[in-house]
């Protein structure tokens, strides 16, 4: 028996109705650098998460210490919290049945291989090629992140499933100094694929972002357009849209859009897609954290 089957079993001993386990097991490479490398880290961390309902009540607990004795604490105390937590009232049930969606790109095989000598390679063309670009920018600070996940949950209803994933995140900054005159950039990249960052172009682009800032004036005040590169605008959205198109705002009346159901809310230039199945998204993943196969859905389509 797997202590995931454990932790379920012994839940529903101590008179849980339902029980679900989720349990998430990363390696995590982080380096960081400016002009030298100054950091280069590894950590493995595992954890598991306990949900279980006693009807309508529901608690959760977690853990980052799996063995049996503390297993055996973490059913205790969930099902001691779902009595005194208070009955939701839209609860229904755990997802009762589990489901996978064929998706591609999500996990980097190369990963496990990948050696210290290889990234610090890597980081190292970064750091030259943006001096190269040009003699006054200097690199101040920089961060690479690398993580590989396995996601397992199972609950009460039989049903399992399991899935890894990794990703790589780059960030660069840098500044430069000409006659009195400063300018700073910054550029990122994430990505499922090691292979997919070019460190070297993503140096001389944060470089090329720096000297043009050295000739920033500023504008005056008045109404005028605006144009947003795509990567801020998707923070932006995400920011202003994240709450309002949440199912649960939605459902407890704290959404502005709940009934705003075929109505037009924006330009009808603007289509947004929440697509959990695209080739290599960010996010891209054959089921989410409660079993449930992802999906492409449309959430604004032409206004």
């Amino acid at each position: 028996m797997s202590l995931a089957e454990f932790a379920v079993e012994k839940a529903l001993s101590k008179g849980a109705t339902e029980a679900e386990v989720y349990v998430q097991k990363s390696r995590t490479i982080q380096v960081e650098f400016a002009e030298e490398i100054e950091s280069f880290r590894v950590t493995e961390s595992i954890g598991m998460s306990l949900r279980v309902a006693l009807g309508k009540k529901i608690a959760m607990y977690s853990t980052s210490i799996l063995n049996e004795d503390e297993i055996l604490e973490a059913a205790d105390r969930a099902v001691k919290i779902a009595k005194v937590a208070q009955e939701d009232p839209d609860w229904r049930h755990l997802n009762k049945r589990f489901g996978s969606t064929p998706v591609e790109g999500y996990y980097d095989e190369t990963i496990k291989d990948l050696s210290y000598e290889e990234i610090i390679d890597a980081l190292t063309s970064a750091v030259v090629g943006m001096k190269e670009y040009d003699k006054r920018v200097t690199p101040t600070r920089g961060i690479l992140g690398i993580s590989t996940s396995k996601i397992s949950v199972m609950n009460s209803y039989g049903e399992g499933c399991e899935r890894k994933e990794t990703n790589v995140t780059v960030w660069m900054r840098a500044k430069a100094e000409d006659s009195g005159k400063k300018g700073t950039g910054t550029e990122y990249q994430q990505t499922r694929f090691w292979r997919e960052i070019n460190f070297r172009n993503l140096a001389i682009k944060t470089a090329e972002k720096v000297v043009n800032f050295l000739e920033a004036k500023p504008i005056p005040s008045g109404k005028m357009s605006t144009v947003i590169r795509n990567q801020i605008f998707a923070n932006i959205l995400g920011v202003i849209l994240s709450g309002p198109i949440n199912a649960d705002w939605v459902q407890k009346g704290r959404s502005p859009l709940s009934n705003k159901l075929e109505t037009q809310i924006a330009s009808e230039n603007i289509t947004i897609v929440d697509d959990g199945t695209v080739k290599g998204g960010w996010l891209t993943r054959p089921f989410d954290d409660e079993g449930h196969p992802t999906q492409r859905t449309i959430i604004v389509e032409k206004g």
